[in-house]
């Protein structure tokens, strides 16, 4: 072990190397394309919603890897992974990020009134569906419920780094023993608490849809933008001699299993979720797909299932597109792009949708479940959802967010946010050596080989 230790401690990666300059970049950048979106969505009155969703659009993209490296430790840990371990340190980096996360989260609660329609008392009023929600959708239960997660994903991610740090100064195995035991009420707090988040902060968006099966369908894409973000980090420092050969092909190749995995494991659950919902024809769930299947967003949903599954699916099948690391990394940013446009089709639609009851009221006399009064109410404008003035139709007013200035205002925050993670990532990193350097296990690690 000693050997082994004395081999690997060279590599490190610390604010004097190009880290650093990286770090230093993403800090900059993020924080002024942060503050041009805030400018610029904040002073057009037109362009405030859509900058409130795209604000949640990015949070939730970056929270989703933090979430994904969270559960790789603690499933790490909970299983005694062997093969693992000198890849833990870059998910321990990741998961710190929850702190992050929590900053970036506070603007959120200014922002609530705004994302979510059941938090107006009028609101609720005059809506049943909402009345009977109450105890559960209130402002100040969803703001208990948000610190509530962040305390648990922050106490975590700091209990497995600390005691990993603590390890490679004092070797102490018993260390190890510990995260194994908290690792298995960890992973219960976890999937409690991610399952609640997403139905808190995207499923709540459109408080009349049901699914029970949301929280498994966000956790699939948390754990596959995990694992493609990891693949590209360590290719890059492999590449800069960072890791040596604690992390080799074989450990590149089971990252690309647990990706082709996911892939599958994500489209086995939307279709899951879509089928169901579809074939009960149930108009309280149906409403959620229909604004999706209309115009550019029908078109958007077709496109999510191709560079969600379809093309990749075939991509990553063959061993070879695991082992041969250029393609690896080339699907690696596919199902990140992938998983942005799932996000975005998750959230961005909610910003004109104010309410949508199981069934709405024709001619102010007869009901009509809502998949048959929407093409109605599309031709006729007359909506159950809220319509800008400024736009002639409600085709137009869903087309809104395709246009260049509020795409514009969704990149902006997208790569605010993307520099901040990357500075944060790189200061989680900074000092510690990338590898476990006295994890019990370290040899099995060094030593893995794929069958």
């Amino acid at each position: 072990m000693a050997h082994l230790a004395a081999k690997l401690e060279p590599h490190r990666l610390s604010l004097g190397t190009t880290g650093a300059g990286l770090a230093i970049a993403g800090l900059f950048v993020g924080a002024a394309a942060l503050g041009v979106a805030a400018y610029y969505g904040l002073t057009d009155a037109a362009m405030q919603k859509h900058f409130y969703h795209s604000y949640l659009f990015a949070f939730c993209f970056f929270l989703t890897i933090t979430l994904g490296a969270l559960f790789f430790v603690i499933v790490h840990h909970l299983s005694r992974a062997g093969w693992s371990v000198t890849l833990r340190r870059i998910a321990e980096g990741l998961s710190m990020n929850s702190f992050l996360m929590l900053i970036l989260a506070l603007p959120l609660l200014a922002m609530v009134g705004e994302l979510y329609h059941w938090s107006h008392p009028e609101a609720v009023a005059h809506d049943p569906i909402l009345k009977g929600k109450s105890a559960y959708l209130n402002v100040q239960f969803f703001h208990i419920r948000l610190a509530a997660y962040f305390i648990i994903w922050c106490g975590l991610a700091w209990f497995f780094r600390a005691q990993s740090v603590k390890q490679d100064r004092d070797g102490n195995p018993q260390r190890s023993l510990l995260m194994e035991k908290v690792a298995a009420p960890a992973i219960l707090l976890f999937g409690f608490s991610i399952t609640f988040f997403a139905f808190d902060w995207i499923k709540g968006l459109n408080a009349h849809w049901f699914s029970t099966i949301f929280g498994v369908y966000f956790f699939a894409g948390c754990f596959l933008s995990f694992v493609s973000l990891t693949v590209l980090i360590s290719l890059w420092l492999k590449k800069r001699g960072l890791l040596g050969h604690a992390v080799n092909g074989e450990h590149i190749h089971d990252l690309g299993k647990w990706m082709f995995a996911f892939t599958f494991f994500w489209g086995y659950i939307a279709f899951s979720q879509y089928m169901l919902i579809w074939y009960a024809n149930i108009p309280e769930e149906t409403q959620f797909y229909i604004p999706r299947q209309l115009s550019m967003w029908g078109s958007l949903t077709v496109i999510l299932l191709l560079v969600h599954l379809l093309i990749p699916f075939p991509g990553l099948l063959s061993r070879h597109s695991k082992r041969w690391t250029s393609v690896l990394a080339f699907w690696a940013v596919w199902q990140l792009c992938a998983h942005a446009i799932d996000l975005y089709w998750l959230i961005i639609p909610n910003q004109w949708i104010n309410e949508i009851p199981a069934t709405v009221t024709h001619d102010h006399h007869t009901s009509m479940p809502l998949q048959v009064a929407l093409p109605q109410l599309v031709e006729s404008t007359h909506s159950i959802y809220t319509l800008n003035p400024q736009y002639a139709s409600f085709l137009d007013r869903i087309n809104y967010n395709f246009q260049t200035g509020p795409l514009a205002i969704t990149l902006l925050c997208f790569i605010g946010m993307g520099g901040l993670y990357l500075f944060s990532t790189v200061f989680a990193l900074r000092g510690k050596s990338l590898v476990p350097l006295k994890d019990p296990r370290l040899p099995e690690a060094l030593q893995f080989e794929n069958m």
